[in-house]
């Protein structure tokens, strides 16, 4: 999936004056693969102040924003919430993520990390960012929620950086998140794929272009390519502003 997701995250990079990095490394420790999350933005954040995280199965579609100009962008981390009907209240995503370097996002991230009991849960690292933030769930939904000092602490970002498309999806969405809900992966990547091939249309000059003039298909699989030719595993991007 990242394979059509990276030549947006590269395209946004440029735009805002972020760094780009895409790795196959697995931190997870013998976890499942989406805990490695929680160690990769905690290593990075040594480097960088602030570091954006977007999951593998989202993408840009608008690159006419600054994300840190959002309201809810100022505080040490930052998600969507999602109005979902089968939750009680909006639920936070992880899916995308903006982190500050903070020693409060720090040791949030270990808590998050330490928190075992839900390391086979179906929402893994994001279902320890809930019980964090006081939120009471079983498998399924959000049953209840009884805000912690956590919850004061975190952001919340517009609905458009991490849009839901059709079930939960903003009017003017920055990133579109096809999670499992979404359908079935060849759905999924066959949306993501329509996706890429409109934002190119929208942002050509946004988009690395050969000189060999060809069809926009082939442009889209050149960008890809130059992002993937030497990887391989499971990917993983992030994006960075402030390194020193």
């Amino acid at each position: 999936m990242l394979q059509l997701g990276a030549p947006t995250l590269a395209a946004y990079a440029r735009r805002w004056g972020w760094d780009l990095v895409i790795s196959t490394e697995n931190m997870s420790e013998g976890r499942p693969v989406p805990w490695a999350k929680l160690r990769l933005l905690q290593r990075l954040l040594v480097r960088y102040e602030t570091v954006l995280w977007v999951d593998a199965d989202a993408l840009f579609v608008s690159m006419d924003r600054d994300i840190e100009a959002d309201p809810g962008a100022t505080a040490d981390v930052a998600v969507v919430r999602h109005p979902l009907s089968w939750h009680v209240v909006p639920v936070p995503n992880t899916g995308v993520i903006l982190v500050r370097r903070s020693d409060w996002s720090h040791e949030f991230l270990n808590r998050c990390w330490h928190e075992a009991r839900f390391i086979h849960h179906r929402w893994w690292e994001n279902a320890a960012f809930l019980s964090l933030l006081g939120y009471e769930f079983d498998e399924e939904r959000v049953i209840g929620m009884r805000p912690t000092p956590e919850f004061d602490r975190v952001g919340f970002l517009d609905l458009a950086w991490n849009s839901l498309p059709g079930f939960c999806e903003a009017d003017n969405p920055s990133v579109n998140h096809y999670t499992t809900a979404a359908g079935d992966f060849e759905l999924r990547l066959t949306s993501m794929a329509a996706d890429l091939e409109r934002s190119v249309d929208r942002y050509p000059s946004a988009f690395v272009q050969e000189s060999t003039a060809g069809s926009k298909a082939a442009m889209i699989n050149r960008a890809v390519l130059s992002k993937q030719r030497n990887l391989s595993g499971r990917l993983v991007a992030w994006l960075h502003r402030g390194q020193t």
